[in-house]
């Protein structure tokens, strides 16, 4: 909850432009959404136990993800010039890909295996780890088109913050 207020805090302030003011809303927005799914998980485990089916915890888990995602990528400034574009594009497909491997091996797989055979609970467990890649590969378009002056400070906190939840999500 304290970097949802710090996200919302941050949105407020009128030296931002409305853009990344409404992106930081976005981020806000994004992880109150994840607040909320955990509160609610946290609630539910206590009443129902560990079980892996559907519950009210997941949509706003997964609403979560989506907000997050959109906000990462428009957290980007302008598009990068051709050549840096390929470069970009590279670079993060190789992010994409090994992240996939990652997830693919220690989630995915292992989830398939112990889902139950209804299409809702199989779906959800599988939009999860898609999410993390989404999540992981947006961090990484992020993070490349960075570049090394004062204003990567706060895209660096982020990443850290996000890489941190979805290691969390790996864990």
């Amino acid at each position: 909850l304290v970097s949802t207020v710090l996200a919302w805090r941050l949105s407020r302030d009128g030296r931002l432009p409305s853009r990344h003011r409404a992106v930081w809303q976005m981020l806000a927005a994004g992880l109150l959404l994840t607040a909320i799914g955990d509160l609610l998980s946290i609630g539910l485990a206590s009443s129902r136990g560990r079980d892996l089916t559907v519950t009210a915890a997941d949509a706003p888990y997964l609403l979560g993800y989506l907000v997050l995602i959109i906000a990462t990528l428009c957290l980007v400034d302008g598009r990068p010039p051709r050549r840096e574009l390929v470069t970009l594009s590279l670079d993060a497909s190789m992010v994409a890909v090994g992240g996939g491997l990652v997830i693919w091996h220690s989630i995915i797989v292992p989830a398939s295996r112990a889902v139950p055979a209804d299409a809702a609970s199989r779906l959800v467990s599988l939009a999860y780890p898609v999410g993390d890649l989404l999540l992981l590969t947006g961090l990484a378009v992020m993070l490349l088109r960075c570049r090394n002056d004062a204003r990567c400070r706060v895209p660096l906190i982020l990443a850290g913050s996000l890489g941190a939840m979805l290691l969390g999500n790996l864990l």
